[in-house]
Parts: structure tokens; sequence; C-alpha cells
């Protein structure tokens, strides 16, 4: 517990170092990355309890690049409040449908989603609902639940999750659909970014099960590790 407690902290007192050093190197990183040939559009999704304000940067950096990037226009991420887990993602998904949609119609193309942590679920979940507007799905350090693999979550978090919920986080991922992604759930290319020093969300609670990579031959499935904190994403 103590060690978990560590990282959270490191991972917090760490971000602002590391944000300043992504500034620095953004005209670097600008030349380097790929330019779009057209506005593509692109909605990103905040972690839990983010405000919109903190993917700011990322929406900025994708605009520069020729992308046509927005936030999700909901506000910080609170998650859910009272409400069970599928209630609450079903209120999400029909307050973002006509926002994805009439994004998608104005710029003549499908949209892409980029989620960070809780946001990575809105995202994909949302793709299932709306797979003829959405484009592809990028999730950044979002974590999904394996039943086998319980000694990897973060057990400051487990236990907040365990003390608000009665149940273990395995438990109440389970009981929630929160399991990792079948291979061709959604039926659209994803790409899970994910990082060995994020002191919030293991990584191996991050990428796409190698079984899913095997099977899902139709649809493109791609996890890539980098050296980035849970809260500067």
């Amino acid at each position: 517990m103590l060690l978990d407690t560590t990282k959270l902290l490191q991972d917090l007192f760490g971000a602002a170092a590391e944000l300043t050093l992504n500034q620095l190197g953004g005209r670097l990183l600008s030349r380097i990355a790929p330019v779009s040939d057209r506005k593509r559009p692109v909605i990103t999704f905040p972690g839990f309890m983010s405000p919109e304000a903190s993917l700011a940067p990322l929406n900025q950096f994708l605009n520069r690049q020729g992308f046509n990037a927005r936030s999700w226009g909901l506000g910080r991420n609170l998650g859910p409040q009272e409400e069970r887990w599928n209630a609450h993602l079903e209120a999400i998904t029909k307050r973002l449908a006509d926002r994805v949609k009439r994004f998608a119609d104005e710029s003549s193309a499908r949209v892409s989603l980029v989620g960070h942590s809780l946001g990575g679920i809105y995202a994909r979940e949302l793709a299932c609902r709306l797979n003829g507007e959405i484009d592809r799905v990028i999730t950044l350090g979002t974590p999904t639940i394996h039943p086998y693999a319980e000694y990897r979550h973060n057990k400051l978090i487990s236990t907040i999750v365990g003390w608000s919920q009665r149940q273990s986080a395995t438990e109440w991922g389970g009981a929630n659909g929160l399991l990792h992604w079948s291979a061709d759930r959604p039926k659209l290319p994803c790409v899970a970014i994910h990082s060995p020093i994020d002191g919030f969300v293991h990584e191996g609670n991050c990428w796409i099960p190698t079984t899913s990579l095997r099977k899902a031959d139709r649809m493109r499935r791609v996890k890539t590790s980098v050296c980035s904190l849970h809260t500067s994403a």
C-alpha cells in the first residue's frame, strides 16, 4: 500500500516537470509527428476528475498538425455519481451521440476518439454504439479490468473503489462490463497507449491482450508503450 501511495504522489508531482519538458520539445515533436492532409475531426475525453482544459495542450498540438480537434464538451469528468455504471454510461453516450454525429457531418469524415484514463472507456463504449460515425479509438493509460491479474491494480485505488462500491475493483469492473476488450469490440481500429512509469494504472491493465491482437485480423489493434506519467497525458 505504501509503495502504491508513493507511486501516486510521484506521478502527481512529476507531471509538472514532464509538462515543461513537453513544451520545450514541442517544436521538435511538431517536425517529426504526422501532419493531417485535411482537417480530420478528433474529439478528446479527459480522465476521471480532470477538467477539459487538461487535454488542451493535446488539442492545440493536433490542431497545429492539421487536425480539427476539440474536447468532449461536458466539462470536468466526474465519473458515475449516485447512478449505476451502466445507467451512467448510457446517459453519457446519449449526451455525446448528437455532438459526434454533427461533428462528423460538418467534417464530412468519421471522427477519431482519443480518451485519457476513464475517458478512454467512454470513447471505446461510444464507438461501439456509433460505429458508422467513428474512425478509430485511441486510449491513453485507460484501465481495463483483468480478473486474473488483480495484483496489478494500484492497492490504494482498489481500496477506495472497494470502499465506495462495497466490492473489490475486479468484482465491480466485471459486473459493469469493464473486462478486457473482445477481439472485435468495437469493430474499428484501436490503439492502446500505456506507460511503465504510470503511477495510477499498471501498464498491464492498459494494453489490448495479445489474444485479441491475434484474433482481430480484420480490425487493426495496436498497443504501444511510452515513457509518460498518468497525470501528464
